[in-house]
């Protein structure tokens, strides 16, 4: 569903070449990011193997520093009355204008890295 979601939504569209994007371990979209000329970075697998290899925890740690950011990013967004709770049906209209607000807004805040 996630793939069909990326697909539909434009995202694709904006991406650049040599763009990298984060995602989650079941997040299965390289082929289309390659489309793109964009590449995929996940965490590493443990799956049938013991450990990672020192390069795959040195990308997993690199991974990590950044993924904080962005889930107090998205937090950000989520603090916002409107979208944290049940939104009323005459407002669904208006959902991509109101989190295009929000977004724009909380990215007035203080910058979460400097």
């Amino acid at each position: 569903m996630d793939k069909v979601i990326t697909q539909r939504s434009g995202f694709l569209q904006l991406l650049e070449h040599g763009d990298l994007v984060l995602a989650d371990r079941d997040f299965f979209i390289s082929d289309e990011l390659a489309a793109c000329g964009a590449q995929l970075a996940i965490p590493a697998f443990t799956r049938g193997k013991s450990e990672l290899s020192p390069k795959e925890i040195e990308t997993d740690r690199r991974l990590s520093r950044v993924r904080i950011h962005v889930v107090r990013a998205i937090e950000r967004v989520k603090n916002f009355k409107i979208l944290s709770t049940s939104m009323k049906i005459n407002l669904v209209p208006q959902v991509d204008n109101i989190m295009n607000i929000c977004s724009a807004i909380s990215n007035l805040h203080p910058q979460l890295v400097t």
